[in-house]
């Protein structure tokens, strides 16, 4: 039987029609403000000296910057004032983004910062958070995190997933210091860092602080229970974004390696080289190549003990996949995984499987969002080795959107696998009197032959 080729159809068509979430929330709808109804926005203005990332912030610019205050409860006692003050200012270059936080402690020598780590939890130590939304869509953004010792984090954030994706890592400065008023902080996002509307001068903006001592959450805008800690779907805005500069939106990443073995009188020397390559065709589409691609410096996994029958999920943490990864999702987050990119390069039983290259374009122009990804793996192992994903969405109103996700290939065995999948979503954060509803569907059909 082994010389018949065989078309055997074990995935059974699987067809699921999903009506996974219908949540009606209570809270403001986005860029609501304080007393008043005026929407909560800084106007910021390009600035001719930047200021040094050190945490202290007596820089001019910091002086005349818009400042961002009276932040509000989300814990312990939901919409009361937060028991100390916090005062952010932003300003710009036509480069860079620049935030300056000033986080009062009528205690300073009790402040909480033991955390120097890269990515590390910081929940024991008080730390100080920025939400950006360029494309002020409420779905889709970036988190930069700071504590007063200025240990970094930032991630990316999703409106269907509870907390940002923090093996996403880009290029942004942070520096923190505690003085006798409490402690401070300074940050640097570059916009070449990030992916932002260049047509749009006004991007969504929200800011949040950890107070470990009082066990104490205070947002600027967003402080409402029913939205996540790190929501998105309420901002504030920050005007005056236009003229932004990216660079020139190339990035280029060469690897080389030898490998040199001596046993039993055999010499076996091995030379390996490749490239990333990336490029920003605009600020808010790009296109990354790869050539026999190195993932010798990914992070590796935390270990895990499985005692049960299924398979354990590892989340990706390779750069030339995450970038970008925003544009794959599909579905609501409890939905099945129509894509994911950890298995690309990994053989069912771990072992890794040699990408000899591939390109990938996401991104947005306009209301249309747009994934497309191709590799090549080592077709000695898999078969052709050809993976194709195509993923585009399409805006809605003002808060909704529809999509449809192809992919093609199995990056594990020797398989023709194809799946299609059309998903919708809608949602309204001023849905009667006030409330948020979202609504999604989804319907996905595989099909594998042998």
């Amino acid at each position: 039987m082994g010389s018949i080729k065989m078309d055997k159809r074990f995935g059974t068509k699987a067809f699921l029609v999903c009506l996974l979430a219908c949540r009606v929330l209570s809270g403001l709808s986005a860029q609501t403000t304080a007393s008043g109804g005026k929407a909560l926005s800084l106007l910021l203005h390009e600035v001719r000296q930047a200021p040094v990332i050190d945490g202290n912030l007596s820089d001019p610019c910091w002086k005349k910057a818009p400042v961002a205050r009276d932040f509000i409860q989300r814990q312990p006692n939901e919409g009361e004032p937060a028991t100390e003050k916090t005062e952010v200012r932003v300003c710009r270059d036509r480069k860079t983004l620049f935030i300056a936080v000033r986080c009062f402690d009528s205690q300073p020598d009790k402040i909480a910062a033991k955390v120097m780590q890269r990515d590390a939890s910081v929940k024991g130590d008080d730390y100080f958070f920025i939400l950006l939304d360029p494309f002020r869509r409420g779905r889709e953004g970036y988190y930069f995190r700071s504590n007063a010792n200025g240990a970094k984090g930032e991630g990316l954030v999703n409106s269907d997933i509870q907390r940002p994706n923090m093996d996403w890592d880009t290029i942004w400065e942070a520096k923190g210091k505690v003085d006798e008023l409490g402690w401070t902080a300074e940050f640097a996002i570059p916009f070449r860092s990030i992916s932002f509307d260049e047509d749009s001068d006004s991007w969504g903006i929200d800011f949040g602080r950890w107070f470990a001592r009082k066990q104490e959450r205070t947002k600027w805008i967003g402080f409402a229970r029913e939205r996540q800690w790190f929501s998105i779907e309420e901002t504030g805005r920050i005007e005056g974004m236009e003229e932004l500069e990216t660079g020139k939106g190339i990035d280029f990443k060469p690897y080389a390696s030898a490998k040199f073995v001596s046993e039993e009188g055999r010499d076996d020397f091995d030379l390996e080289s490749g490239f990333d390559l990336f490029y920003q065709w605009t600020p808010s589409l790009g296109a990354t190549l790869t050539f026999n691609t190195d993932f010798a410096e990914t992070e590796t996994d935390q270990r895990r003990v499985n005692l049960t029958r299924f398979p354990l999920f590892f989340p990706e943490k390779r750069d030339f996949f995450l970038k970008g990864a925003e544009q794959f999702s599909f579905g609501p987050a409890k939905a099945p995984l129509a894509f994911h990119s950890r298995t690309i390069g990994l053989s069912e039983s771990g072992q890794l499987i040699d990408v000899e290259g591939g390109f990938k374009v996401t991104g947005r122009q306009g209301p249309l969002g747009v994934g497309m990804l191709g590799m090549q793996l080592d077709d000695t192992e898999i078969g052709s080795g050809e993976v194709y994903v195509g993923r585009f969405t399409y805006d809605l109103f003002e808060e909704s959107k529809a999509g449809a996700i192809f992919t093609s290939g199995d990056p594990q065995a020797d398989l023709d696998n194809q799946l299609t999948g059309v998903d919708l979503d809608l949602s309204s954060s001023d849905w009667w009197g006030g409330k948020s509803v979202s609504l999604h569907s989804f319907v996905m059909s595989t099909n594998d032959e042998i």
